[in-house]
C-alpha cells in the first residue's frame, strides 16, 4: 500500500514548527503558544497514524482469512501497532494471525 499522502505534509510540519519554538523569547507568552502547536501538531499526527493503522487492519481482515506478519522486535515501531490491530480484529472476524520467524523470510 502507498504512503499516504498527509505524511510528508506532516513531516514538514513537524520541521518547521520545534524551528518557531526556537526563535521565541524564554518563557514567554508566544513561545508557550509556539510549543502548544507543536503538542497539538504531534497529537494530529499520532492521530493519523492510528487512524491509518486501524482502516489498514480493517481492510487486511475484510480481505484474507490468514495473515502472517514478520515477527520483527523493534522497539517503538508502527507496525507493532498495526499487527495489534490486525490480530484484535481478525480474532473478531473468525481470521488467524500468524508471527512468523523473519530468518529466512
Amino acid at each position: 500500500m502507498p504512503t499516504p499522502p498527509w505524511t510528508s505534509k506532516a513531516a514538514k510540519a513537524l520541521r518547521r514548527a520545534p524551528r518557531v519554538v526556537s526563535r521565541k523569547k524564554r518563557h514567554s507568552r508566544r513561545q508557550r503558544k509556539a510549543k502548544l502547536r507543536v503538542a497539538r501538531l504531534h497529537a494530529r499526527i499520532a492521530n493519523q497514524r492510528r487512524d491509518f493503522s486501524h482502516k489498514l487492519s480493517r481492510s487486511l481482515v475484510d480481505r484474507f482469512t490468514h495473515i502472517a506478519f514478520e515477527n520483527l522486535n523493534v522497539a517503538g515501531m508502527a507496525r507493532g501497532m498495526l499487527v495489534q490491530h490486525v490480530t484484535f480484529k481478525a480474532a473478531n472476524a473468525g481470521g488467524v494471525v500468524v508471527l512468523v520467524d523473519p530468518r529466512g523470510t
